[in-house]
């Protein structure tokens, strides 16, 4: 008896936990980017491929280089011209003209 309630137990609790496969399906739209030119607190970045939807002025930004390091946090978006995406950001010194990151969906409140 004990087992069979132990057993009904864990199916509910197994019905009730969210599904990773679901959050998976979901995914996160990551673009791959090369610095073109950083002056100040401004980094300019080139995407190779396709835009992702996120990408917009206005919108927040974090890039992780090749290795996984996080570079950039709470940056912004302030320009896109065709596949030239200008952010700014107080951690953009730390970028270097010619390497490659991951640019990733970002939030605001990143980099205060």
């Amino acid at each position: 008896m004990i087992k069979k309630l132990f057993a009904l137990l864990a199916a509910a609790l197994l019905a009730l936990a969210p599904l990773p496969a679901a959050d998976a399906a979901k995914g996160e739209e990551i673009s791959t980017a090369k610095v073109t030119a950083v002056t100040g607190s401004t980094v300019k970045v080139e995407i190779s491929g396709d835009l992702a939807s996120w990408l917009k002025k206005g919108a927040y930004v974090r890039a992780v280089s090749e290795k996984g390091t996080l570079v950039l946090r709470g940056a912004k978006v302030t320009a896109i011209d065709g596949k030239v995406v200008t952010m700014q950001s107080a951690m953009a010194k730390d970028m270097k003209a010619g390497e490659s990151y991951k640019l990733s969906k970002g939030k605001p409140t990143a980099g205060c």
